[in-house]
């Protein structure tokens, strides 16, 4: 944007001089403002689209920029449609392209079972149900909405995430068992 103006203002200034029939001093003034304004433009440029880097390969690719969100690591997928989440917080899913736009896992034997105080009202869950509730959260790091759209008490939660880029991710998760549907638009 500033690149932009700065350009703008230079050649705003050059037809004010063309108009006024400056001399050849002005013109020559001009040029160097121009060539200023130009190489300061290209210097912002370059700041805003400078990235950090990691000593790490493994550790997350965080670039920012004005507005942007923050991309993640994408190593751990096997396929696109995994690449359009962050690292699942548990290993061992069972996957299927059910079409070109919907891919489906699943992964059992989770630690999901609703705490109760000594009235029945639900004061935690499994371990693995707070890591994906954590996980869920932390999407939203990364732009992401997430949707609790449904559960049952202690039996079943649904939620639905939606990426920038408009892709859903439906994770349901009951009787020790998560399902994610990933639907490309």
């Amino acid at each position: 944007m500033k690149k932009v103006i700065a350009l703008l203002l230079a050649a705003v200034m050059s037809l004010s001089l063309v108009a006024c029939g400056g001399s050849e001093t002005s013109e020559k003034n001009s040029d160097t403002s121009v060539e200023t304004e130009a190489k300061t433009a290209t210097v912002e440029t370059q700041e805003s689209t400078d990235t950090t880097a990691h000593s790490d390969p493994a550790e997350a690719e965080t670039t920012l920029s004005d507005n942007a969100t923050p991309s993640f690591d994408t190593s751990w997928a096997s396929n696109d449609f995994e690449a359009l989440l962050p690292e699942l917080p548990f290993e061992g899913w069972t996957t299927s392209q059910e079409s070109d736009s919907v891919y489906e896992m699943e992964l059992g034997g989770l630690k999901d079972q609703v705490i109760t105080d000594d009235n029945g009202n639900t004061i935690g869950y499994g371990e693995d149900k707070e890591k994906l509730i954590d996980y869920l959260d932390s999407l939203t790091d990364y732009g992401f909405s997430v949707e609790e759209t449904g559960g049952i008490e202690g039996y079943e939660y649904e939620w639905l995430v939606t990426d920038p880029n408009g892709n859903q991710i439906e994770v349901t998760c009951a009787e020790g068992y998560c399902w994610i549907t990933i639907t490309k638009q």
